[in-house]
C-alpha cells in the first residue's frame, strides 16, 4: 500500500509543481522545497488534491511539519488509518 501511496503522492506533486520528473524519480527522502523546488502554494495544491483523491481530511496543523515526500506519504497513511 505504501508504494501505491508514494506513486500517487509523486504524481500529484509533479503536477502541482509542474515538475519535469517521472514518478519513479520521486523518492521519500526528497525535500519538497530544497530538492523539488515546490513552494507553499504547490505543496498545498498537492495536499488538497490528495485529500480529495483519498477522501481524507488534513488538519492545518498537520501541514506545518511537512518537509519531505515521505512526510506527505506518512500524512496520507495517517489519514487513511483514521478513516477506517
Amino acid at each position: 500500500m505504501k508504494e501505491e501511496i508514494l506513486a500517487k503522492v509523486a504524481e500529484y506533486i509533479i503536477n502541482a509543481g509542474d515538475l519535469k520528473l517521472k514518478p519513479e524519480e520521486v523518492t521519500e527522502n526528497l525535500s519538497l522545497k530544497d530538492d523539488l523546488d515546490l513552494d507553499s502554494v504547490g505543496s498545498l495544491t498537492a495536499i488538497m488534491d490528495l485529500e480529495e483523491h483519498y477522501d481524507i481530511v488534513v488538519e492545518d496543523k498537520q501541514l506545518l511539519g511537512l518537509q519531505t515526500v515521505g512526510d506527505v506519504v506518512a500524512l496520507i497513511e495517517s489519514g487513511l488509518a483514521a478513516k477506517s
